[in-house]
C-alpha cells in the first residue's frame, strides 16, 4: 500500500477512502492509509480527513490521538518541502 499510495493520483486516493469509509471505518486502517498517500494529498483534502477521523470506529481514545498526529505529520511534511532553505555563511 505504502508504494501505491505514494505515486497515486486523486482518484485513486478517494477510490480508497470511498472503500474504507463502505467496508471498514475502522480508526487503525484509517492511520495507515493516511501514512500510505503523499502527505501533499492528504493535506490537500485535510479537512475531509478530520471528518473521516471523527467518525472512525476506535476501541480506545489514543487512536484519535495517533490519527490527529499523522494528519499534522503530513501537514507539516507539505509545508516544509514546499519551502526553500538556505543557510547563509
Amino acid at each position: 500500500m505504502g508504494y501505491l499510495g505514494h505515486v497515486a493520483a486523486e482518484d485513486v486516493f478517494f477510490a480508497v477512502l470511498r472503500q474504507y469509509v463502505e467496508y471498514c471505518n475502522n480508526a487503525a486502517v484509517l492511520y495507515h492509509l493516511i501514512g500510505a498517500f503523499d502527505p501533499a494529498l492528504v493535506s490537500k483534502h485535510a479537512m475531509s480527513i478530520t471528518t473521516l477521523i471523527r467518525d472512525s470506529e476506535v476501541q480506545s481514545r489514543c487512536y484519535w490521538e495517533s490519527l490527529y498526529s499523522e494528519l499534522g505529520r503530513c501537514l507539516v511534511a507539505e509545508q516544509f518541502l514546499n519551502q526553500e532553505f538556505s543557510i547563509a555563511l
